[in-house]
């Protein structure tokens, strides 16, 4: 039997928290969903159109975030402190 690798295990323990986090929030979703359905046949509608918007700005944060830190990470691994802190007063 062939042992897993450190890195998977690690990476299954960082998940663990998003994967929780995801299922809260669609669960919150949902029962939004469902108790703003009692209010009329538009609300869920509605709802599910804004949804998909707020989901693009959380992507676009996301692409945001990574990018930064991944630019500042570079500076810092090359040593140039002042240049990684000049990027995360802009960023």
């Amino acid at each position: 039997m062939s042992k897993r690798p450190q890195s998977v295990g690690a990476m299954a323990k960082a998940s663990a928290f998003a994967a929780v986090a995801y299922f809260v929030d669609y669960t919150f979703q949902l029962l939004d969903m469902f108790w703003l359905a009692k209010l009329g046949p538009s609300v869920p509608t509605a709802l599910t159109t804004v949804t998909v918007y707020v989901f693009i700005a959380m992507a676009l944060n996301e692409v945001v975030g990574s990018g930064s830190v991944s630019v500042i990470s570079q500076a810092i691994g090359a040593g140039d402190r002042q240049d990684a802190q000049a990027l995360s007063r802009v960023i």
